[in-house]
């Protein structure tokens, strides 16, 4: 099982037929893999030179350069956004990043910031973790052997 296999099935009542967003996607592919049980995908990134060109095998994925802070999505309209293994490229306008991430999620939807890289880790320990409990959103962390997980609540 891969790796992203495996956060999708930690995470599979989330993202099962439901729109998802990801979030600084590089490769896509936590989309690619995501597209085959979610009712769409949209990902996006600043840049599509990462990009696998196996998300053209996908009809139910969109790659769309975009800034993370101001997105062009009208407000809620994803089920669950997802950060995968991205948390560090964004770490210093965190704020702005899950600021407009709230906008976009649905009402009652899911923000997950998932990762395995040291680098992220400790973006989320020093960063996101302390911006969440100023923000008074619900949340909470966990980690296994390879991921930590953090799940925003809206």
């Amino acid at each position: 099982m891969t790796r992203v296999r495996k956060v999708i099935n930690n995470i599979q009542s989330h993202i099962q037929n439901k729109i998802i967003l990801e979030v600084a996607c590089g490769r896509a592919d936590f989309s690619i893999e995501a597209s085959k049980i979610s009712k769409s995908v949209f990902c996006i990134d600043l840049d599509d030179f990462r990009l696998s060109e196996k998300i053209n095998e996908r009809v139910n994925v969109t790659f769309e350069q975009m800034n993370a802070t101001s997105m062009s999505y009208d407000d809620e309209s994803f089920d669950t956004v997802i950060m995968y293994n991205a948390i560090a490229h964004l770490d210093r306008i965190i704020d702005d990043v899950l600021s407009e991430c709230l906008r976009v999620l649905k009402f009652g939807g899911t923000i997950f910031v998932i990762s395995s890289f040291s680098i992220d880790k400790t973006a989320i320990d020093k960063k996101l973790l302390p911006a969440l409990l100023n923000s008074g959103l619900k949340f909470k962390a966990s980690t296994d052997k390879v991921f930590t997980y953090v799940q925003i609540e809206k």
